[in-house]
């Protein structure tokens, strides 16, 4: 995933013993090693060489006996942090999954918005392969600043904290901040200041506080000019 601004990542790590999980590491290679060759074509049957492509190796699939989540031990939001990870993934216990399953995972857990890092690590176990998910959780949102606008300001200063009222208290979701975001350029737009530009987050503090940037553009002047029917601004004569 692509840092953010306020250096949000995430990276796979897959670490096994060399039993099932080392599976997940190795791919299709490892699987190949049981498979017989295909028989080789005659000549007379092969067609040309340039439409000739090696044929592709499936990837191995091991059994994941359990999904265990960690990093959320003690986390006021536990079960709700826990339920969110459960949910993105496809992922369940008693099914087969490979390496670019694994990885679509991942990325659908880094993608609820919930999380600043993301790391996956199958271990074997006794009845397959278990699943550690760790995970670090936003922090807890406390509170909005903004950056690039000034004491005239048109916003007035209640509508930050009724927009973001429902998320203080409560761990950070980037999905939710985006759509508040747009929540901010709504307000902008139905007052008539098309020229307004709100983005970000630019930052996010580890005590809460995300820093959003926003421009609020004025017209300097307004020029008027006549063309005509070419569409030229001055005639023949230079006028």
């Amino acid at each position: 995933m692509a840092a953010t601004p306020h250096g949000l990542s995430r990276a796979l790590r897959l670490r096994g013993s060399l039993g099932l999980a080392a599976l997940l590491l190795t791919g299709a290679p490892a699987l190949a090693q049981d498979q017989e060759s295909p028989p080789a074509a005659t000549p007379e049957a092969s067609p040309p060489a340039e439409t000739l492509a090696p044929p592709a190796k499936p990837e191995p699939k091991v059994l994941i006996s359990e999904v265990v989540v960690k990093g959320i031990e003690g986390h006021p939001e536990q079960e709700r942090l826990e339920i969110a990870v459960y949910d993105a993934m496809a992922t369940r216990p008693g099914t087969q999954v490979t390496r670019s399953e694994l990885q679509n995972d991942l990325s659908a857990i880094y993608a609820s918005g919930w999380f600043s890092d993301v790391r996956i690590q199958p271990v074997d176990g006794p009845l397959g392969v278990q699943l550690v998910v760790t995970v670090v959780p936003n922090p807890v949102l406390t509170e909005v600043e903004l950056e690039g606008i000034g004491p005239k300001t048109k916003m007035p200063p209640s509508l930050i904290p009724d927009i973001f009222a429902a998320d203080y208290g409560k761990t950070l979701n980037l999905n939710t901040l985006q759509a508040r975001i747009g929540e901010l350029q709504k307000w902008y737009a139905d007052q008539g200041y098309s020229l307004a530009r709100v983005s970000g987050p630019t930052r996010v503090s580890p005590e809460g506080v995300v820093l959003l940037q926003v421009r609020e553009g004025t017209v300097a002047g307004v020029e008027v000019q006549f063309l005509n029917k070419e569409g030229e601004a001055t005639n023949d004569k230079g006028q």
